[in-house]
């Protein structure tokens, strides 16, 4: 894609491997939240937003902070890939709930739903 998170090129370069990088896709940001997520938000019918990438997380964020009227997000689980994701959400963990993966990648991710489901269906 057109924006990375780590030099793959790079890396494989260092290692002898040759490599030729071609961009199959192009990431665009959001300009709005879809109706249906805006009303979801609304009514409180939205548990957990799943957060991979530090972008991904700032669009978020800017998205729900231009609501208006604005929404409790209390209520909303973040599931972050990472800390830097975390961070990138540009709030204090205290405005709302924030579970981090123990790695980042996929599998951990997974198990952080996982584990969400498990506990609000205990509840």
């Amino acid at each position: 894609g057109d924006v990375v998170a780590f030099d793959v090129e790079g890396a494989l370069g260092e290692a002898g491997i040759k490599v030729r990088a071609a961009n199959a896709y192009r990431s665009v940001a959001a300009e709005t939240l879809a109706p249906e997520v805006i009303k979801a938000l609304q009514t409180g019918d939205v548990d957990a937003v799943t957060l991979m990438s530090p972008r991904t997380a700032k669009t978020w964020s800017r998205l729900v902070g231009a609501l208006s009227p604005p929404v409790q997000l209390s209520g909303v689980t973040h599931l972050c890939l990472s800390d830097r994701v975390v961070e990138a959400l540009g709030q204090p963990e205290k405005t709302f709930k924030v579970l981090v993966a123990s790695h980042p990648n996929l599998e951990e991710m997974i198990a952080l739903v996982k584990r969400l489901a498990a506990n609000s269906k205990a509840e």
